[in-house]
């Protein structure tokens, strides 16, 4: 603006011009200057009608989860009619999200699900809420941005141990550690047989660690074998690919081998197969009797048979804690 009233200035004060139309030019061109600048400093200073926004500040649209849709409040000074839309980076128009809406003074909802007119998800990227208000003559982008990420992080398992475990909380392979990589920030899970078993806090990009203690839906799993994967999910909602999948046995007690047949006052030989430090072993007689019973290291066992059990058929039976297997022996006399 200045260059140009020099640039005037010197052309009105050429050979020829008259001094009194140069000053009437000057003082009025000076005078258009000082309004504009008067309007300028009063639109600075006249409230918005628009106040207090609050924002959905990071959407992941295709992560079928609450963080697919911006919840976008704000809070009208008085009555409005509001057209409400979404712009992208450069202003251009996305989406449509309300169109002559009246609304009273007070607090006025949106929603955006991170989809454009035609329905389909929109690029990764910052994206505004702009309202024209229609009745005031006024177009207001509410300048905190909404960004959407929609790319899913990447995740690489890089180990599983043990692949066989017990976990019965003696501290002794109880639990299967997973180990992995990921490219972002992001929380891990542990799938068993398709269903989430164990969500980990978020962690950098990078290694991390999470681990499955055999609980499903809080209960402890029962012995047998499990199909595991580990997925991440990201800021957003956005999840990973799961990992290859990853089968592991939930054992407490395996009696592996017992002697189908043993003499009274002999030898009874079993083993089991046990993290715990000691497996307990009753030898009890189908129907009415007395057995005995005692504790062995889990491996190979030989127990002697006391002399005054009676012969007939019985049942083998060792425990770790709420778990137990079986096996049918015979007594023959001695």
């Amino acid at each position: 603006m200045l260059d140009r009233l020099r640039g005037l200035a010197a052309r009105l004060e050429a050979p020829g011009t008259r001094p009194a139309a140069v000053t009437l030019v000057v003082v009025a061109l000076l005078l258009a200057a000082a309004a504009s600048f008067a309007i300028a400093e009063r639109l600075k200073l006249e409230r918005s009608p628009v106040t207090a926004p609050e924002l959905t500040r990071l959407i992941g649209p295709g992560c079928e989860c609450e963080k697919a849709v911006a919840q976008l409040a704000v809070r009208f000074r008085e009555r409005v009619v509001v057209t409400a839309t979404i712009v992208d980076g450069a202003g251009e128009h996305v989406a449509t999200l309300a169109e002559e809406l009246e609304r009273p003074r007070g607090r006025a909802e949106f929603e955006w699900d991170g989809r454009d007119e035609a329905g389909e998800l929109v690029r990764s990227g910052r994206y505004r809420l702009r309202l024209e208000l229609e009745n005031l003559d006024r177009t207001i982008t509410v300048p905190t941005p909404v960004r959407v990420d929609a790319r899913p992080p990447r995740v690489q398992l890089l180990e599983a141990e043990p692949l066989v475990f017990s976990p019965d909380g003696d501290g002794r392979r109880d639990r299967v550690r997973y180990r992995y990589r990921t490219n972002e920030a992001a929380y891990a899970l542990v799938e068993v047989e398709g269903e989430t078993a164990v969500h980990a806090p978020r962690r950098p990009a990078g290694e991390g660690r999470v681990r499955w203690q055999g609980r499903i839906d809080g209960e402890f799993a029962e012995p047998g074998m499990y199909a595991t994967q580990v997925v991440v999910v990201d800021a957003a909602g956005n999840r990973s690919e799961p990992t290859a999948v990853v089968a592991v046995r939930v054992r407490y007690v395996e009696l592996l081998g017992a002697q189908p047949r043993a003499r009274v006052g002999g030898t009874l030989r079993f083993r089991t197969d046990a993290d715990a430090r000691v497996v307990e072993y009753a030898l009890r007689p189908v129907g009415a009797g007395e057995g005995f019973g005692g504790t062995v290291a889990p491996g190979a066992a030989s127990v002697r048979v006391p002399r005054g059990l009676r012969p007939g058929r019985y049942v083998l039976r060792v425990v770790v804690g709420e778990w137990s297997e079986r096996a049918a022996v015979r007594l023959v006399a001695g």
